[in-house]
């Protein structure tokens, strides 16, 4: 396989599961460093251990992205471990049972 994210770090947000926990699972098969963050620190912990296992590089850390002060925790962590940070998948999210259109401003604002 070409390694095509050989030398770069990645951050990917919503980790744990589905999209980006196949994502994380993807960059560190193409050489990629990959920072696993979650709320779901256990499931990110799994996966990162699932890279791992498959010889890849990755570090598991708690993020919730609402909060600026995570952020600034996990980035500053990841650079000082990795020295580098060149990639973000921003893929954390929520999902609801009916349309935007159908949502009051006080339940958007809380996406």
């Amino acid at each position: 396989m070409n390694k095509r994210l050989t030398g770069k770090t990645a951050l990917i947000t919503g980790a744990a599961s589905g999209i980006g926990k196949a994502t994380a699972v993807l960059f560190a098969s193409e050489g990629a460093k990959v920072a696993v963050t979650d709320i779901d620190k256990e499931g990110a912990d799994a996966t990162a251990s699932q890279i791992s296992a498959q010889g890849g590089v990755a570090e598991a850390y708690h993020l919730n992205v609402t909060l600026e002060s995570n952020w600034q925790q996990v980035i500053s962590e990841v650079t000082t471990l990795w020295g580098r940070l060149d990639i973000l998948v921003n893929n954390a999210g929520i999902s609801f049972g009916k349309p935007i259109s159908e949502m009051s401003l006080d339940e958007c604002v809380k996406c």
